[in-house]
Order: structure tokens, then C-alpha cells, then sequence
């Protein structure tokens, strides 16, 4: 009898422990699926303009006096493609915080933001000393952001090649380097591979050779050919002169 008595005990212990834990996971399942305060932690690197947006477009998000978190992580990334993640923390007196973080930007591609994560974002979704401390660089639009023209750009910056030379595209297949110190002549490379530093040295010494023959001319070299360095006039055409 005793036996039987002191299993009905644990059993009701145990009872009331599972209703305990059940009733608090239900409460705090309550306080992020739907709560009548939001609070925000955004990304530094967003624009003041664009956290006015994010904070119009939650309220209009709201639903009988409460917000729905969950509809909002759906949502908002859907709206503001410069969003990355969204992380919901739940606080005390019905509130729950957002803390939104956006793509990290890479570099400035014709007034748009180019993000690591292959995204092309309007540059005035981000602060405006972000853009400023980006490269600049020239894509036309019909160039896919594929990964290994994503891996160039960062091999450009990650090498400083983009603070000696201005990066242009001009297609899949043509990068054109130009020096920003001296105007006179430009190298073009493959559109998806950054050169080496001999390279540069080498088209470097050559093209200084020929300015000193021709100061007045504009030249170019290709280093797209396998062990050699094409050198000439730029006239508009592609031929130019074997070294």
C-alpha cells in the first residue's frame, strides 16, 4: 500500500513539474508570437532614412494593437533586400527587441552597393560614410554577379589593387585597369581573374618604355594571352603589337 501510495506521489510531482515547464514555454511562445511592443537594434551601417522606413513599415505590419515577430522576420528581409538576418529577443513587459544586421558591403557598383553576399543593394539604403570608404568600381548591368566575378572584386581589394588602378568591366571577359596616377595607359586583364603583382610590374615597365617613345599616345596591354604581354596604341581596335 505504501509502495502504491508513494508512486502516486512522484507521479503527481512530476505531474505538476511537466504543467510547470508547459505553462512558462507557452508563456514565453505567447510573448514572441505576438506582443504589444517592438524595440530595435539595427545595423550601424543602414542609413537613418532607411530605419525610418523600417519603422513605418513594422507599424503597418501591426494587427489589432499587437506585432507578430515571426511575420515580421518574414517580411521585412522581403522588403528591404539590404536586411541579412533578423534576430527576435524576447523582453519583459510584452516587448520584443529586433536586431536587424545587413548584408556587409563590399564595394560601390555604379551607385549601387555590391554586398559579400552577391547582392546589389540602392547605395542610400546604407550610411553614407559606408559608401564613401568603398571602392568604386564600373559593371555594366548584363554582367551576372557570378561567384567568380565575386571572388575578383575581393581579390582586387583584398590585394590594393583597387587603390592604384580604377576597375572597369567591359565584359565577362574584359577588365580594364586604369592608373589613377597616370592616364596614359590601361591594362586589360580577364574579367574573371585578378592579375599577379609580376604581371602588373611587367605591363607596368613596358608601357612606361613606350610612353617615353610616344608621350602623346595612349596605350594599353593585354596580359589575357598565355606567356606574353600585348602591347598598343589605344585606337579602339584589338591588335596590337607582341612583346
Amino acid at each position: 500500500m505504501m509502495k502504491i501510495f508513494s508512486e502516486l506521489i512522484r507521479l503527481a510531482a512530476l505531474f505538476m513539474v511537466i504543467s510547470f515547464i508547459t505553462t512558462n514555454v507557452q508563456n514565453l511562445l505567447s510573448s514572441v508570437s505576438s506582443v504589444q511592443y517592438i524595440s530595435f537594434d539595427i545595423d550601424s551601417n543602414l542609413s537613418e532614412c532607411i530605419e525610418k522606413e523600417i519603422f513605418a513599415y513594422v507599424h503597418l505590419l501591426r494587427f489589432n494593437g499587437r506585432y507578430n515577430p515571426a511575420a515580421l522576420v518574414k517580411h521585412l528581409p522581403n522588403r528591404f533586400n539590404c536586411i541579412e538576418s533578423i534576430e527576435v529577443e524576447p523582453l519583459p513587459y510584452n516587448t520584443a527587441r529586433l536586431k536587424i544586421r545587413a548584408h556587409e558591403p563590399l564595394a560601390l557598383v555604379n551607385n549601387k552597393i555590391l554586398t559579400q553576399s552577391g547582392k546589389l543593394s540602392w547605395a542610400n539604403l546604407y550610411d553614407s560614410m559606408v559608401s564613401a570608404s568603398l571602392v568604386s568600381i564600373s559593371l555594366p548591368q548584363e554582367i551576372p554577379i557570378s561567384a567568380s566575378l565575386m571572388n575578383t572584386i575581393q581579390a582586387c581589394i583584398d590585394s590594393d589593387l583597387a587603390k592604384k588602378f580604377d576597375l572597369a568591366w567591359v565584359n565577362e571577359h574584359e577588365l580594364r585597369l586604369y592608373n589613377k596616377k597616370d592616364p596614359n595607359y590601361y591594362i586589360v586583364c580577364d574579367g574573371v581573374s585578378a592579375p599577379t603583382e609580376m604581371q602588373l610590374t611587367q605591363c607596368q615597365n613596358l608601357l612606361r618604355k613606350k610612353l617615353v617613345e610616344k608621350p602623346d599616345a595612349k596605350w594599353k596591354a593585354d596580359i589575357r594571352f598565355d606567356d606574353q604581354i600585348i602591347i598598343s596604341m589605344d585606337k579602339g581596335g584589338s591588335h596590337g603589337k607582341y612583346v
